[in-house]
């Protein structure tokens, strides 16, 4: 994402296949560390998923990371590298998040820096939208009402 008031750099995205609810986490470091505080807090809310993909970054590729696997019973896959359409829903997300956060700063004049305050609003926005399958997860109807 770029430079941002704080230290933080980087977006990390989780998101279910079967609901498409996506988790979006700001994050300082793309490390092993991270990887796996973000998927020990999706496991508390939600579970342990059976199968969890990701490219072959270094975060998501080293021996924290596989042990975890082990201990929640999970299968962990990779993308081959340089085939991003494998993974293309996420990437999808990723594309929107660009798109959204642009947009807003351009906008509403913005400084860009301040993309990390924007975040819970683009993941609100992407979970909410109409054809999502959000009420699976949070129990809200994607048009905001009841």
């Amino acid at each position: 994402m770029g430079e941002s008031f704080r230290d933080s750099k980087y977006v990390l995205v989780l998101k279910d296949h079967a609901s498409h609810y996506c988790n979006l986490v700001v994050v300082d470091t793309a490390d092993s560390a991270v990887s796996v505080e973000a998927l020990l807090m999706w496991h508390a809310r939600f579970g342990p998923p059976p199968v969890w993909t990701s490219d072959q970054g270094s975060q998501f590729k080293n021996e924290v990371v596989s042990k975890l696997s082990r201990r929640l019973w999970t299968a962990q896959q990779f993308t081959p590298v340089n085939c991003p359409w494998i993974n293309g829903s996420v990437e999808r997300v990723n594309r929107d998040i660009l798109q959204v956060i642009r947009t807003v700063i351009l906008e509403y004049k913005i400084n860009r820096r301040d993309w990390l305050y924007l975040m819970p609003s683009v993941q609100a926005s992407i979970n909410h939208t109409a054809g999502c399958r959000a009420l699976l997860v949070t129990g809200l109807h994607a048009s905001g009402y009841t």
